[in-house]
């Protein structure tokens, strides 16, 4: 797994930001059980009122179309979560190709956290 982040990280409410690492460590969970994947990039993009997190991987798609209907519930579960933080949810696929997940939060004033610091880190699978 390759991770960037981008941008000027915010210290966030503790509520969200257990709700935005549920939909990253699902996003993970369906890479492992599901993808394939000799590749996986993750990347957290910063913007001013927002936070984008990209979980792209290089493993064997699927039809999304045939899985929204079959009703997989790790799916339904990110969609939820980022409906409840007022976010947009998109993900795309191609059999054989890969999957890209993109999931765009807004970082609403009453969500930041009076804490200033911020907690970084970097993972590099072996």
């Amino acid at each position: 797994m390759h991770l960037t982040s981008h941008g000027e990280p915010v210290a966030l409410d503790p509520k969200v930001l257990r709700q935005i690492f549920f939909i990253f460590r699902e996003g993970l969970s369906n890479v492992e059980k599901h993808a394939r994947a000799g590749r996986v990039q993750v990347d957290l993009l910063w913007g001013t009122n927002d936070l984008t997190l990209r979980i792209q991987d290089d493993g064997q798609g699927f039809d999304v179309l045939t899985i929204q209907k079959d009703g997989h519930l790790g799916l339904d579960f990110m969609q939820q979560r980022v409906q409840e933080l007022n976010g947009h949810f998109s993900i795309h696929s191609t059999p054989g190709i890969g999957t890209e997940l993109i999931i765009q939060i807004p970082i609403l004033v009453s969500w930041r956290s009076s804490s200033s610091t911020i907690t970084s880190f970097s993972a590099k699978a072996r």
